[in-house]
């Protein structure tokens, strides 16, 4: 009986910590804000065939090739594999291939724990790109994506989304625009590897209005990216709007969240297996802790008012993820004129705003639950053109410094 009591006593406590930790998992909303399963590191490495003759190459940066399978004398199978799982669908894939001749061949999409989305981009040079051809790309009804490409002695480069826009390419841009006047560079805090979170700080320094700009959360999502550096460049520009709108506001912008993914190629995740955009609530992770310090301080400053904060992505659509209004009331009127003037601006190319609930850990969630700013997720599609996604996100900020300078909308 003493053995079977303290059995029962085992079982008990058990069922004890079970039950705390599915409490403390209610309590932080989002399960995959915690640490995932072990996160598998890219393998850089040539993939050689047919003594020589093609030889495939994923040795540098961002995005992934796991491996290519010969399938027949020029057909090969490419296989790319996310970081961990479970995972958003986003397979980030990028490498280059040469051939010992001019020569055609064929290449297969495989991918695990996802299926095909990003329309190829092909490149001559690494940063000049152009989407593959209907004569070069198709995608069965089944979903298996093929590409019909001609090679040869010079490198040809193939990715889900240019390459343009690596960390080394953000951190760049950073530097030189830590040269103008009226910027402030900083770095509020590192990585899960040790790299930098950056922050720009742009306009008057002692302003009492605060509009906060982030990006790159997710390392695929290279449209969000263009959308923000367009965004960055109008409120930059040396026309009289800009001007007074840095000299009443400044601006907080923090353009390479995920320094880790982007670096690794992942599909979605840290270095730590972990969502960044679903640990705004935890804020387990080192690069959302950079981060929420920051705007927290600023909140808090007295006389300070955030007014306005935009996080930029990229998803299959253009779209505006904010709060449903029945719980902001009126703070979102901001949110709602702005959201009007662009579609009023561009009736051919309206941008849905979506309206959602407060329960994901999500950065517009954070802003608007924990320090009461209107914030928006800025979706920019993954195939939208790129001279759209300048000019919206040109008029977008036009529009904000519009508004967030005109009287009826001042801090009260």
């Amino acid at each position: 009986m003493p053995k079977l009591g303290n059995t029962r006593l085992r079982w008990f406590l058990l069922l004890s910590i079970l039950c705390s930790s599915f409490a403390l998992a209610d309590l932080n909303t989002e399960f995959d804000a915690l640490t995932q399963p072990s996160v598998s590191e890219p393998e850089h490495r040539l993939f050689r065939f047919n003594n020589d003759q093609i030889i495939f190459s994923n040795r540098f940066n961002s995005a992934r090739l796991n491996g290519v399978k010969q399938m027949a004398k020029r057909k090969f199978l490419l296989r790319i594999e996310p970081e961990n799982t479970p995972i958003n669908n986003s397979p980030w894939y990028s490498f280059n291939v040469v051939a010992s001749k001019p020569q055609k061949i064929t290449l297969l999409f495989q991918y695990r724990d996802g299926d095909h989305r990003y329309h190829p981009k092909i490149s001559h040079d690494g940063r000049n790109w152009q989407p593959a051809t209907d004569r070069q790309y198709s995608v069965s009804k089944s979903g298996r994506a093929s590409l019909k490409l001609r090679v040869g002695p010079d490198k040809l480069w193939i990715s889900a989304q240019e390459l343009n826009y690596s960390a080394q390419d953000i951190q760049l841009w950073m530097k030189r625009y830590a040269q103008k006047t009226f910027v402030e560079h900083s770095i509020i805090g590192q990585s899960v590897q040790g790299r930098p979170i950056e922050m720009l700080t742009l306009g008057n320094p002692k302003a009492k209005q605060t509009v906060v700009l982030i990006g790159r959360q997710h390392p695929p999502e290279v449209t969000g990216t263009i959308a923000q550096l367009a965004f960055v460049r109008r409120l930059s520009d040396d026309s009289e709007l800009s001007k007074r709108y840095r000299e009443k506001v400044k601006t907080l912008i923090i353009p390479l969240m995920n320094p880790d993914g982007v670096i690794n190629g992942h599909w979605r995740h840290n270095i730590n297996g972990v969502d960044l955009n679903r640990d705004w609530y935890s804020i387990y992770q080192p690069e959302i802790k950079a981060a929420s310090n920051v705007f927290k301080e600023e909140a808090n400053k007295p006389g300070q008012s955030i007014r306005f904060a935009l996080d930029f992505h990229s998803t299959h659509k253009d779209i505006f993820y904010s709060v449903n209004r029945e719980l902001t009331g009126n703070r979102y009127d901001i949110v709602d004129r702005w959201v009007g003037r662009i579609n009023n601006q561009f009736p051919d190319y309206f941008i849905e705003d979506r309206p959602g609930n407060l329960s994901r850990g999500v950065s517009k969630n954070w802003f608007y639950r924990d320090l009461n700013v209107p914030a928006l997720t800025y979706e920019v599609g993954d195939h939208t053109p790129r001279n759209a996604v300048i000019n919206v996100a040109d008029f977008a900020a036009t529009a904000m410094m519009e508004l967030l300078l005109e009287k009826q909308v001042e801090t009260h």
